[in-house]
């Protein structure tokens, strides 16, 4: 096992600076680790679940979830309905990919989801890292509120 590498105190760094080095030498120790394991399994999976009507989000998760490969963590995809609920508090980080249609109504894929989170006595995620990337249309310049 390789030595973990920090950045001295005394080192003449602005905040900005060290926060940028501390990133770039965990990613380095990481990918040491990777290749010190000889399988490069990787280290973090990262669950990607969208809700698509018309197959945008589908397509978008399905591109994210290959650039979070080629950084050397897992990725795993699927339909916002297919996302067993139960498993959510086991999962590290979740990234949410939906969008709306029509006059803004939730994919049909992602209503069960919703439905699910929606129950009393839904399991607490309070160690889940997640994120939403939300896809929509913007109103029109006719449908914008006046401005002053």
């Amino acid at each position: 096992m390789s030595a973990v590498l920090t950045i001295p105190t005394e080192a003449p760094f602005t905040a900005d600076q060290r926060a940028w080095l501390g990133g770039f030498l965990a990613g380095m120790a990481a990918a040491r680790r990777r290749d010190e394991d000889g399988a490069g399994t990787p280290t973090l999976t990262v669950e990607i679940a969208y809700g698509s009507q018309t197959g945008n989000s589908e397509d978008l998760a399905e591109r994210l979830a290959g650039t979070v490969r080629e950084r050397g963590l897992g990725a795993n995809v699927r339909s916002l309905d297919d996302l067993p609920l139960e498993a959510l508090p086991a999962t590290s980080h979740l990234l949410v990919v939906t969008s709306t249609y029509g006059e803004g109504e939730m994919p049909d894929n992602a209503e069960l989801f919703w439905e699910a989170l929606a129950v009393d006595g839904v399991p607490r995620l309070e160690d889940l890292r997640y994120a939403v990337l939300a896809l929509g249309t913007a109103g029109t310049r006719d449908s914008a509120p006046p401005v002053g």
